[in-house]
């Protein structure tokens, strides 16, 4: 949802070098917010004009991906300084090199079957607070003793 000016900016540039002004619905209004310096959140709710601003410059964003790849888009977008985020499925995310620069990805061996699988990691980085996997997720059963305080231990099934 651009709201700075910088954000304006660089969707007005991005329409521009790709030459589809004209094809963005509302396009005069992106222009005003970039003119105006973006837009100010609360007064979307009480200024029709902000709010027809915000809404084009929203609206902008979407037709872009639509002329697009999403990956392309996503790339496109960060680079141009516009927070946004691509949905994508699991195997891509494991396998996708920005994800793999942040560390998302992490190797998890299991040493009771000799294998190691990829994990996804932390969803965020927090350097105040680091977060990691400490380990292979658990087999079926293998904690429920701890968890239910059963009587009797049960055996781990291990996996095919």
């Amino acid at each position: 949802m651009p709201r700075t000016e910088l954000e304006f900016r660089a969707i007005v540039e991005w329409i521009g070098e790709l030459g589809v002004a004209d094809d963005i619905e509302d396009y005069a209004l992106v222009e005003m917010g970039l003119e105006r310096g973006g837009v100010i959140i609360p007064e979307v709710e009480r200024d029709p004009l902000t709010a027809a601003i915000f809404g084009a410059g929203i609206n902008a964003l979407r037709q872009l991906t639509a002329l697009q790849p999403a990956r392309q888009f996503f790339l496109e977008a960060q680079r141009r300084g516009l927070p946004v985020g691509v949905v994508v499925a699991p195997e891509e995310v494991i396998e996708d090199e920005h994800f793999i620069a942040r560390g998302f990805p992490v190797e998890v061996r299991h040493d009771d079957i000799g294998r190691s699988f990829v994990y996804p990691g932390a969803a965020f980085l927090a350097s105040a607070s680091p977060w990691r996997v400490r380990s292979r997720a658990p087999h079926v059963g293998e904690h429920t003793e701890r968890v239910m305080g059963a009587s009797e231990p049960s055996a781990p099934t291990t996996p095919r």
